[in-house]
């Protein structure tokens, strides 16, 4: 049984390498389940890259309604036209966390909650951030002035994604010093809801920019 239905149809997806690489970015045209379970992934323009068979690859797909699909597959076809994807597995959940992963440079707000402010969903203790790294899973960013963030503690990241507001529960779990300002990483505490769709739609969107500015880059 395939893992994707066929109401994922015309959803924007990334192929990527098994090491992260990107390697295309398209529209899911086909699910063929039966014999030859398969997916065909095809680009606007016939501008896709050729890529060799037998390739091993996972496919990120984003649907707003159904959610994401991370999938893991084998390149069966490829050509500039279309892409046909078969052998295809469902890939773990803290798997697809990694898949989406972007540079990034976002000047925001962050909050540092205690547990009252946890329990009523707020905190009034904001500080500008600036975000380089970031992913399904967390963040990496530095702190304006000297913030006394300390391993473990609890933020709140505020993201503005498509005129919402997301406000993203996270904790420091890494505190890196290179000569100059603290670099902060942190995880965030609960990766699903609306919100986070929004946000993997925005790091989709982030990629698929990343993509077109190398292909222009190797031209």
């Amino acid at each position: 049984m395939l893992p994707i239905s066929e109401q994922y149809v015309s959803s924007p997806c990334e192929v990527k390498t098994m090491a992260d690489e990107p390697l295309l970015f398209g529209y899911i045209t086909e699910v063929n389940s039966g014999d030859g379970e398969n997916i065909v992934i095809s680009g606007k323009n016939g501008d896709l890259p050729v890529i060799h068979c037998n390739t091993r690859v996972t496919v990120n797909v984003f649907n707003s309604l159904l959610g994401f699909k991370v999938l893991v597959g084998v390149v069966f076809v490829s050509s500039r036209e279309l892409l046909k994807v078969t052998d295809l597995q469902s890939a773990a959940d803290y798997e697809k966390r990694h898949f989406f992963r972007v540079k990034v440079r976002i000047q925001t707000d962050a909050c540092k909650m205690l547990d009252e402010d946890i329990e009523q969903g707020y905190s009034e203790q904001r500080f500008p951030i600036v975000i380089h790294n970031l992913s399904l899973s967390g963040a990496a960013f530095e702190a304006a002035g000297e913030q006394a963030l300390r391993l473990n503690d609890r933020i709140c990241i505020i993201l503005m994604l498509y005129g919402r507001k997301a406000a993203l529960l996270a904790k420091i779990v890494r505190i890196v010093n290179n000569g100059g300002a603290d670099t902060f990483g942190c995880e965030f505490l609960d990766n699903t809801g609306r919100q986070f769709d929004l946000l993997a739609r925005y790091l989709l969107d982030c990629q698929r920019e990343q993509i077109q500015l190398f292909k222009q880059n190797r031209m």
